[in-house]
């Protein structure tokens, strides 16, 4: 009944006129939560500023501007063009056979008929960049990245260990010298997006204003010291049992082995084992790990975008640091 359900959903919405107004003003308010939520906006600003106009820099839940001017024509037009069998990915986990999965796919969505797919984004160019905006609030916000690797890249295991160390845990060199031994952020983490055909690899920070520039500096020292000196054997080794640990415990929950099937199957076009990605952990080396730290923080890709009360002295600094190139 369930699949029927959703698939009815899918195949069969009216779009009415009058839901779409109570749906407009709450994405309307959804825009205002995020402007509320400075470490949710400053990662707007920075897919914004690292994309410039290239689609993937628009945020998610749109400009309150073209929020307000779509129509249900724009709706109908969009679903008839995108929401085709080529763009359709069917996944499910759980107490279900395959074939009874695709014997009620087919049921649903067999009579669909195929259309030319206009799905096509330019590839964005890559180039140093800085943007801040003056905001009322306690803490200065940041991101600061560079340019990272497409999700199908062969040494994507090697950037998550890379990230694990670098930033994205508690444990990691950029968590232990920044919070840990100085005390100069409460968070402080690294991150991966990755995309088909580019990625990020980025920190986010939310510091006091008086240690925003030398948090700035303490993050591009690390990165230098990172791709200057590489890793030792024993920070491998804890990221891997990280990962492995990670990547096993998310199969626990049938919505994450469902999503983890959706995403095989739209970035590689088959399902990966588990087998196989603890393998391809395993195997990461130290030399793949400073290959990519030499990549990730060549400083002729930084970008950074910040929120806060900075100082105009300090905002000339950084300019200066992120001249675009």
């Amino acid at each position: 009944m369930g699949f029927e359900i959703l698939s009815d959903i899918f195949l069969n919405s009216l779009f009415d006129e009058k839901e779409l107004e109570k749906e407009r003003m709450v994405i309307i308010e959804e825009i205002n939560m995020i402007e509320d939520t400075p470490d949710d906006l400053i990662h707007d600003l920075f897919n914004k500023t690292f994309f410039k106009d290239n689609s993937l820099g628009f945020p998610i839940t749109g400009e309150k501007e073209t929020v307000f001017k779509i129509k249900r024509s724009h709706i109908l037009d969009y679903f008839k063009k995108f929401y085709i069998p080529s763009n359709i990915i069917i996944s499910a986990a759980g107490n279900l056979s395959h074939e009874m999965i695709l014997k009620k796919a087919k049921n649903s969505f067999g009579k669909m008929v195929e259309m030319p797919n206009p799905n096509h984004r330019e590839t964005p160019k890559r180039r140093s960049s800085f943007f801040f905006l003056p905001k009322n609030l306690e803490q200065i916000h940041f991101c600061l990245g560079s340019k990272g690797i497409p999700y199908q890249d062969s040494l994507r295991f090697a950037a998550y260990t890379l990230n694990a160390i670098f930033g994205g845990s508690m444990s990691s060199r950029l968590f232990q010298e920044i919070r840990e031994k100085r005390g100069l952020a409460y968070s402080i983490y690294s991150f991966l997006s990755p995309y088909s055909d580019t990625g990020i690899f980025g920190v986010y920070g939310g510091v006091k204003k008086n240690s925003f520039l030398k948090v700035i500096e303490l993050v591009l020292k690390e990165m230098e010291k990172f791709s200057k000196n590489g890793i030792n054997k024993q920070e491998l080794l804890f990221a891997k049992d990280q990962l492995k640990g990670n990547l096993l415990l998310g199969l626990e929950s049938s919505d994450a082995r469902m999503n983890r099937l959706a995403k095989n199957i739209i970035f590689f076009n088959k399902v990966i084992p588990i087998e196989e990605s603890i393998k391809q952990i395993d195997a990461v080396s130290i030399e793949d790990i400073t290959y990519l730290a030499k990549r990730f923080f060549n400083p002729d890709y930084f970008t950074m975008a910040a929120l806060g009360p900075a100082k105009e002295k300090e905002i000339k600094k950084l300019e200066e640091i992120f001249t675009i190139k």
